[in-house]
């Protein structure tokens, strides 16, 4: 076997060397996405599909004790889950979160299939987009949007589009286009009681908080 001549060397380890730079440049550009789950008793073996590269946080609020997830007072559903998690991570959010209900199938049939494909940096609902008037109508008529969002203090539109279920994927750079202040504002609405009126609002008001 002939032997390697000096300068053959050096560039055998000089190649090596760039492809190592190249792929720990590759892993750096690669943004982190998490999955943020907000369960009550719904089975989330689906989240084992996910691929390796797909943080996921679960958010439990079942009352039964499981070190696999974050325990939460069952309080605001999925809207409490999901400002709890922006405000207790507000120094670590992942690049990108998606924010997903114990169940996704129920209003996204391929849930898995649309997370799993290309994340962009903007919001992006999950599901059939829906559209109501700012009293609700027609499925919910009579809601208070219009106060809530004097309350947390964003414009009503007169029409809205909205994804149900509230499962979305959002970039860091958005959800730090508001303040944390604005987050706890909001989840002052939710955080004492498990009462779905605010639910319903916050469910149409999530592409505006983050438009």
């Amino acid at each position: 076997m002939p032997k390697l001549k000096p300068n053959n060397i050096k560039v055998k380890y000089v190649q090596k060397v760039k492809v190592r730079y190249l792929q720990q440049k590759a892993i750096s550009l690669t943004p982190l996405i998490e999955v943020v789950v907000a369960r009550y008793k719904e089975d989330i073996s689906w989240t084992k599909n996910l691929p390796a590269r797909i943080k996921v946080t679960i958010y439990d609020k079942s009352g039964i004790p499981n070190d696999s997830f974050i325990q939460l007072p069952n309080v605001g559903h999925e809207n409490h889950t999901y400002l709890y998690h922006i405000i207790t991570r507000w120094e670590s959010l992942s690049d990108v979160t998606i924010f997903s209900q114990g169940h996704p199938f129920d209003h996204c049939n391929d849930f898995l299939k649309q997370i799993t494909g290309q994340i962009g940096n903007n919001f992006t609902g999950y599901g059939n987009i829906l559209t109501c008037d700012n009293n609700g109508g027609p499925h919910h008529t009579g809601i208070p949007i219009i106060l809530t969002c004097k309350q947390i203090g964003i414009k009503c539109p007169e029409i809205i589009h909205f994804y149900p279920g509230a499962q979305f994927s959002v970039s860091k750079n958005i959800i730090k286009k508001r303040t944390i202040s604005f987050y706890q504002r909001v989840i002052s609405l939710v955080d004492k009681e498990n009462n779905p009126i605010y639910g319903y609002c916050l469910e149409r008001l999530w592409p505006m908080i983050f438009r």
